[in-house]
């Protein structure tokens, strides 16, 4: 037994000893080991940097007539290349809306538009940059008088190639309006007033001698500087074009210009005033005017028509039917009846058959026509109270038997008022005795302003009589009632009255108006 337990603690103190001796071994020290070294490198960081260089802010204040401009430089101060896009933004004021930007980029126009709509894409940068804006203002209305519009140009830069890699600058901005006159508006009252459209040859040449008489109605001079004319064509053709073409560039209040496409017109109508600008246009007027039917229209510098006329079978000016309807013979013209007279109506115009450019004495002639017309009215109201006046004041004749065989006639008148006859009528007055005769003789014309006379109704016969007396100038015949007419078988009634006989009795008188 003492063997076993000998045996057994001999084992146990073998593995123990082995065991710590092992768990003492540590770590190897011989391994493999190689150094390499790479001379000269450098590791740096790069940059992205770009800033806006700009002297001023917007100068001058914008007006109307004025604009207003910035200049604004791109400079690089990184070590990177970039790309960038420009834009506004952050607009405030009402201004802001009426202006319009011109965008250019080392002097070529990159953008032209509405301020608050800016952006451009301008790509790799490029050295230089420089930016040159320009405002205007659309808008001439006073209440955009010392206004205000401020906004920030925004600057977007990117690394080339899209990595991560980027600056942004922004420069704010300051426009201001100032004030301004604002004009009246141009008179619109120059007036086409004549147009001579069918030349007379052989003399003259369609279309330069064809010519359009302008009429200023108004207490103001004109510029008529750019102003058009044209026809049916639409051609149109600009005054003055240059100072050869135009004795004046103005038309005086009251005043005349004359229109025509050579300066050959001139010698065929040597009474065109001195004071009347003469405007030559070097071409037709429009493609030439058509004598058949076409139109003339006259448009200020911005083309704004101002006046027209049509003649013709043209019917632009006054309505389908309505042109101005002129007498078919060549050397007539067109013309208002009254100078810068204008109802938009085709009644305005009157045919003339010696047209006078640069003046306007066919006023007369439309006088003339009314007065003659008024002549005609008064000679027949003249007439008819005539015929009436003889109607009511017959003569009153008192007379005596007459004996046959007797050479003396005793008649007795008595006359208050002196019978009215016609131009045709002879009043014979005869005495062959010592008896007194009254004779009155009194023009027609007086006789309207007598006082009437009240006849009886018996007198009714007499009133025909009498009035076929003077209308038909006959022997006298006109009734049967010796009241009214006498038989001209009775000398002393031969002597009273005869309205038909052109010859004088012995002893009588002849009396006509």
């Amino acid at each position: 037994m003492r063997k076993y337990i000998i045996k057994f603690i001999s084992i146990s103190l073998i593995v123990g000893l082995n065991w710590f001796g092992l768990s003492a071994v540590g770590d190897t020290l011989a391994y493999f080991n190689d150094i390499e070294s790479a001379q000269e490198n450098v590791f740096s960081a790069a940059t992205l940097d770009f800033s806006l260089h700009s002297a001023a802010d917007f100068s001058p204040k914008v007006t109307p007539t004025t604009t207003s401009s910035r200049n604004i430089s791109v400079i690089n101060n990184g070590s990177l290349g970039f790309q960038y896009t420009a834009s506004t933004t952050n607009t405030n004021g009402s201004l802001c809306d009426y202006l319009n930007l011109s965008a250019d980029l080392d002097g070529n126009n990159k953008y032209t538009g509405p301020l608050t709509s800016f952006y451009y894409s301008a790509g790799e940068f490029t050295t230089p940059d420089d930016w040159q804006f320009t405002a205007t203002l659309k808008d001439n209305d006073p209440a955009l008088q010392n206004q205000t519009c401020t906004f920030d140009f925004v600057f977007d830069g990117v690394q080339i190639g899209g990595a991560g890699f980027y600056d942004q600058e922004i420069i704010s901005n300051t426009i201001t309006s100032g004030q301004w006159v604002i004009p009246p508006p141009p008179p619109a009252g120059l007036k086409i007033n004549e147009v001579y459209y069918h030349v007379k040859p052989p003399n003259e040449n369609e279309p330069e001698n064809e010519w359009a008489e302008i009429y200023n109605p108004t207490s103001l001079s004109i510029d008529i500087s750019g102003w058009k004319i044209t026809d049916n064509s639409g051609w149109e053709r600009t005054f003055c074009v240059s100072p050869s073409t135009c004795s004046s560039t103005t038309i005086p209040a009251y005043g005349f210009a004359v229109v025509t496409p050579a300066t050959s017109t001139w010698g065929y109508w040597p009474g065109i005033p001195s004071d009347a600008v003469k405007i030559v246009l070097g071409k037709s007027i429009g493609n030439g005017l058509a004598n058949t039917g076409d139109r003339v229209i006259l448009k200020n510098a911005t083309g704004v028509e101002i006046d027209a006329v049509s003649w013709g079978d043209d019917n632009y000016a006054f309505g389908a039917g309505n042109g101005v309807k002129p007498a078919t013979g060549a050397g007539h013209s067109i013309a208002r009846k009254i100078k810068g007279e204008d109802t938009d109506t085709a009644g305005d115009w009157v045919d003339l058959t010696t047209p006078n450019p640069g003046t306007n004495p066919h006023l007369t002639n439309g006088e003339e026509i009314i007065i003659e017309e008024e002549i005609i009215e008064t000679e027949e109201i003249a007439e008819i109270e005539e015929v009436l006046i003889i109607e009511e004041e017959p003569a009153i004749i008192e007379e005596e038997p007459v004996i046959e065989g007797e050479t003396t006639t005793t008649e007795e008148i008595i006359a208050e008022e002196t019978p009215i006859i016609d131009d045709n009528s002879t009043i014979i007055e005869e005495s062959t005795t010592t008896e007194e005769t009254v004779i009155e003789e009194q023009p027609v014309i007086s006789a309207i302003e007598e006082q009437p006379a009240t006849l009886p109704d018996k007198s009714a016969s007499n009133q025909d009589g009498a009035r076929e007396s003077v209308s038909d100038g006959g022997s006298g015949d006109g009734g049967d009632d010796t009241s009214g007419s006498l038989d001209s078988s009775s000398p002393a009634e031969g002597a009273g009255e005869s309205s038909g006989d052109s010859g004088v009795d012995a002893g009588g008188e002849s009396v006509s108006e």
